[in-house]
């Protein structure tokens, strides 16, 4: 059962999105007289956008507020020009409401290598239309941020993953040394230079070892496919994911989410789609799954998300990615760790320690 009630039907949603707004600057720890820039793009919702610009003005900073607005990116991940990457590293912080990312791109490498040394951080927050609800519901908190911090030396310690389901997936893979694989909480909020962060996304998250992954993938639920366009989907009947030497070699089940999701694998523009990438496990009770927007994804409580696709690889000549991937939510599971039960039908069990 989630919280979404407690927030009137969202009859107060304008009140409730400057409220997250607000929590989401002290968070990131935005001082008196700090530049702060806005990064929207066209399709951004101009409610979350009038959030922010309403929160700082209702508070005591009196440093520059700078909104700048870019075209949604086409196809996902592509490049921010190279102009708005200056205007964000001259900010001292960046809010993020861009509605398709630019994660994945030398753009957003550059904005990481170059951002501690000028004094810049960025706090990502989707700002697309159908994530409105699920901010409205999901400030920063830091009960939720802790018990993702309590979960990180689990996974540290662990060196393989099992998921099964009463739906059909029995998958594991190994997460292999944290030293090699760095496991990571996303929700940091970024509160000095050059510090990265998701601090609405109370989530975990852990790669793969190439190759690892096996077994069957029942997916039941919510998810988005990310790029070449950024959209939900969401299915009550089982879509079956068989999982080889790491890659998907086979997908099958409902008629309307099965095909759309073999069309998705079909259209790839490249065959590193196919492999599966990473996992996230999510603490937030707060917001509905069906949403299926790209917080609740990736942050909701009682599941796991696996992601497919391996979007990304920065090369001074250049870089190589197919541009997009899949992240899909399986809620209700059981969860393992080194053979250790750690979630049980979407609960955490007692003894995870995450209180």
């Amino acid at each position: 059962m989630s919280d979404a009630g407690l927030i009137g039907g969202f009859a107060d949603l304008p009140s409730r999105l400057t409220a997250t707004a607000r929590h989401t600057l002290s968070a990131c720890n935005l001082k008196v007289d700090e530049q702060l820039l806005v990064l929207t793009d066209s399709a951004t919702a101009p409610e979350l956008t009038r959030a922010f610009t309403d929160a700082v003005t209702a508070s005591d900073h009196s440093g520059e507020v700078v909104l700048l607005s870019v075209s949604p990116r086409q196809p996902a991940f592509a490049d921010l020009p190279p102009l708005a990457v200056d205007a964000l590293l001259a900010a001292d912080l960046v809010i993020d409401l861009t509605t398709v990312p630019w994660l994945y791109s030398d753009s957003f490498t550059r904005y990481g290598q170059e951002c501690g040394a000028r004094g810049s951080r960025l706090a990502l927050i989707w700002g697309m239309p159908e994530s409105l609800r699920t901010l409205a519901a999901c400030p920063p908190s830091a009960t939720l941020a802790n018990r993702a911090r309590r979960a990180l030396p689990r996974l540290y310690d662990a060196r393989r993953l099992r998921v099964r389901s009463a739906k059909g997936t029995d998958f594991h893979a190994d997460l292999g040394d944290p030293l090699d694989f760095q496991r990571s909480f996303i929700g940091e909020p970024p509160t000095s230079s050059g510090m990265i962060g998701a601090p609405l996304c109370a989530s975990v998250t852990a790669p793969f070892v190439a190759k690892t992954a096996h077994g069957t993938l029942a997916f039941v639920g919510a998810g988005r496919f990310q790029g070449p366009e950024n959209f939900p989907i969401r299915t009550e009947l089982p879509v079956t994911f068989t999982v080889e030497a790491g890659r998907v070699v086979d997908v099958q089940g409902d008629p309307a989410a099965g095909v759309a999701l073999a069309d998705w694998f079909a259209r790839a523009h490249h065959d590193d789609v196919f492999v599966l990438m990473d996992c996230n496990i999510g603490f937030d009770p707060r917001a509905e799954l069906v949403w299926a927007d790209n917080t609740v994804v990736h942050s909701f409580a009682g599941g796991i998300m696996i992601g497919f696709g391996n979007p990304y690889q920065y090369r001074p000549e250049g870089s190589h990615r197919p541009g997009y991937h899949l992240d899909l939510m399986f809620p209700g599971v059981d969860v393992d760790l080194d053979e250790t039960p750690f979630i049980r039908a979407g609960s955490f069990v007692p003894d995870a320690g995450i209180g």
